[in-house]
């Protein structure tokens, strides 16, 4: 009995565990953000943290020179004050459509809204269109990637998963990434309850020379 027990209670915990993230969408993301500093993060004064991708994505923290700040603030969505021209006419045409969370891709081309229980994608005359995934357990909602090829967005974790979060009793919040070309999307990170999320973004460090130092 105490062997069956035992038995049960690994098979429980493995099921608990996050399944990691494609490999092949982890190592496209790994490549870009090596070659053009693509990362999810958020900006806090001049600091910023970043997930940085690799083998297992890990969460780094960087003090920035102003001319980085500088960088970041032009070229970043996250470091801009007003919403893009584009982005308030989307907002407008989600409002007529009786839309919520509506986000422009930054190529133009593309929408994202949620609508009932879903998100969906559609092209700027809302003729095409393509349910993307269930939006009951998004707590964001889906951003963009500078390069319009990924949404990231942030879902509850399970009741029952074995991320760290677990290790402080505290609940888990996900940071999922969607390919948008195939429908492939993963975890690829973890935050804890009391973590500002809805900060994360997409972001593209600033490769200034004499870079920013590690905080």
């Amino acid at each position: 009995m105490t062997k069956l027990l035992a038995l049960c209670f690994l098979l429980f915990a493995h099921s608990c565990h996050k399944a990691p993230p494609p490999r092949d969408l982890l190592d496209e993301l790994a490549k870009k953000g090596s070659a053009t500093g693509l990362t999810i993060g958020r900006i806090e004064g001049s600091r910023v943290e970043a997930i940085i991708f690799g083998s297992k994505p890990e969460m780094r923290r960087f003090l920035l020179t102003e001319e980085q700040l500088h960088v970041l603030a032009v070229t970043n969505r996250a470091g801009q004050r007003q919403p893009s021209k584009e982005q308030v006419a989307a907002e407008k045409i989600g409002a007529a459509q009786n839309w919520s969370d509506v986000q422009v891709s930054p190529d133009g081309k593309w929408l994202t809204y949620r609508k009932d229980d879903k998100f969906v994608l559609a092209n700027r005359d809302s003729r095409t269109t393509r349910t993307l995934f269930g939006a009951d357990d998004a707590l964001t909602p889906p951003y963009w990637s500078p390069d319009s090829n990924y949404l990231m967005y942030v879902e509850k974790a399970g009741a029952w998963e074995l991320g760290e979060c677990a290790k402080y009793i505290s609940d888990g919040r996900d940071v999922i990434v969607y390919r948008v070309s195939d429908g492939t999307k993963g975890f690829i990170y973890e935050v804890c309850d009391g973590y500002p999320y809805t900060a994360l973004d997409w972001l593209i460090l600033p490769q200034v020379s004499g870079g920013g130092s590690q905080d």
